[in-house]
């Protein structure tokens, strides 16, 4: 059954990555995937049991209420006129960015706002996992068991805060609008604005982990350079695709372009910036070598990953050089 969940959310999760046709078009096989996915979402009041202060902080937050806010306000039914839907609060091409999907009774409903799982992944198939400490408590584990109780969450579909590249793939699921009828024709926004660093570390954050609850701190230098790297390289893993080389027409086409291409002058900043240790090289060349080269966006896409991965996972990278490009400001108030 866990490897039937895999199988089916790597599958929606592809469908979005590539053509954003989860959020809009009603198709036969995109709903059923969300269904699917839907049915193994608890709910982020079994998370609670265990994380109190995050699940409290994110409630406090502009991505738990904008379900209720988004949904129901007038931009929000107008949005939903326009695209054919009659109950957006219901519909699950506006509950998987704007809401925790699940089943109940078999009908598809809002759990609450954008929460745990939203980014974490779907828990049925990793919570009972991720909360194995062997035969003792918590302060009791072995080094060994929790490097298996790890490795085995993460195999189950759980993305955890170490790895940065999977946690900002969840974030550009939804912070990049790639549909054109959505934006054109719903006046829906394009998701431009969105920065990795300064969102995570607003209203959002809820690392209360190393204080038990006590305190939510703020993330450390080295964090804060790897948010902001990764977030960039994401941005292009993302958008270069879907711009290529070609002219942009039209709001949404323009857009992306904007975005796309304030993502390529940033990374090849900060390759600047790292000198010789940079792992930006190849991604770099492909960005500014022969026009045929750079409008391979599949090529650029796979590089800028591979960098992603990279960094992501690299707490020892040198990264202090990017320290003059980070944003100073963050959105929104973090919970105390």
């Amino acid at each position: 059954m866990k490897s039937l969940f895999l199988l089916v959310s790597a599958s929606l999760i592809a469908l979005v990555s590539r053509t954003g046709s989860v959020c809009l078009q009603d198709d036969a096989a995109p709903r059923a995937a969300a269904r699917a996915v839907a049915a193994h979402i608890v709910g982020p009041g079994d998370c609670e049991d265990c994380h109190e202060a995050e699940v409290a902080a994110l409630e406090a937050s502009w991505h738990w209420k904008g379900f209720s806010s988004i949904l129901g306000n007038e931009q929000g039914r107008e949005i939903a006129k326009a695209m054919g839907i009659a109950k957006p609060k219901k519909d699950w091409r506006c509950l998987r960015c704007h809401a925790t999907p699940g089943l109940k009774k078999e009908t598809l409903t809002a759990l609450g706002g954008v929460s745990c799982e939203s980014c974490h992944g779907p828990a049925e198939a990793w919570m009972d996992l991720h909360d194995d400490y062997g035969d003792g408590e918590k302060e009791e584990e072995s080094a060994q068991h929790a490097a298996e109780r790890i490795a085995a969450t993460v195999k189950a579909g759980m993305r955890r805060p170490d790895r940065v590249h999977e946690l900002a793939s969840a974030c550009f699921d939804c912070h990049v609008v790639d549909d054109r009828k959505l934006v054109e024709e719903g006046e829906h926004p394009t998701g431009e604005g969105f920065e990795l660093l300064s969102w995570s570390q607003g209203e959002v954050r809820h690392n209360y982990m190393k204080t038990d609850g006590e305190k939510n701190l703020a993330a450390s230098p080295q964090r804060r350079r790897v948010l902001f790297l990764v977030g960039q390289l994401v941005a292009l893993e993302r958008l270069a695709p879907l711009v290529g080389s070609g002219t942009a027409v039209g709001a949404h086409a323009k857009s992306l372009k904007t975005r796309r291409d304030a993502a390529m002058a940033a990374v090849t900043k900060a390759h600047g910036l790292l000198g010789e240790a940079s792992r930006l090289k190849a991604l770099v060349s492909a960005l500014h070598g022969p026009e045929g080269e750079q409008s391979d966006g599949k090529r650029v896409a796979s590089l800028a990953k591979k960098a992603a991965e990279y960094y992501g996972r690299s707490e020892d990278a040198n990264l202090a050089p990017l320290d003059i490009m980070l944003p100073k400001d963050v959105k929104g108030q973090p919970a105390r």
